[in-house]
């Protein structure tokens, strides 16, 4: 049964999850003609180019989607290795973490002699918890830009392959 026939409702598409969080926005175009001017050897190539032929729109396709590799792969290892390291986080983060009234409410029925210990070990859970699912959803969303590249690149080489004057073997 399909979460939609139990809500009576639409869910939404998780698919737009990533553009929320920025990670599938539209890639900034100097980054992105950086890229194509590269994949195309032509450090002089105008963006607007692309429009014209196959190979060359191909070639700002697999541009762009390079851009969200790399954007997706730098939030990624920001999350992992930059502020939020497992290595640096302190006591004071895990106070930041406000815990539900159900989790508090256990805590306090649990007729735990320490109630302050144990809000603290729910806290540091909780951010624990917190820390990981974004490291699997920034991991998802870094998959997903690179089979979206691979897909791109392949396009582009076909497009190559079929435009070639010269095809090997002739």
């Amino acid at each position: 049964m399909d979460k939609r026939d139990k809500t009576g409702g639409a869910r939404s598409d998780p698919s737009q999850n990533a553009r929320r969080h920025g990670l599938t926005a539209p890639v900034p175009s100097e980054r992105t003609l950086k890229i194509y001017r590269e994949i195309l050897n032509n450090p002089g190539q105008c963006a607007a180019s692309y429009v014209t032929h196959e190979v060359t729109r191909l070639a700002w396709a697999l541009a762009e989607a390079e851009a969200r590799v790399e954007r997706a792969s730098a939030a990624e290892r920001e999350h992992l290795f930059g502020g939020a390291r497992a290595d640096a986080a302190t006591i004071d983060d895990f106070r930041q973490v406000v815990l539900d009234v159900p989790a508090m409410r256990e805590i306090v029925l649990s007729q735990t002699g320490d109630v302050a210990t144990a809000v603290a070990a729910a806290q540091e859970a909780a951010f624990w918890k917190a820390y990981w699912k974004k490291a699997d959803l920034l991991k998802r969303y870094r998959r997903e830009a690179e089979t979206s590249r691979k897909k791109a690149q392949a396009a582009y080489i076909k497009a190559l392959v079929k435009d070639d004057p010269c095809p090997p073997g002739k």
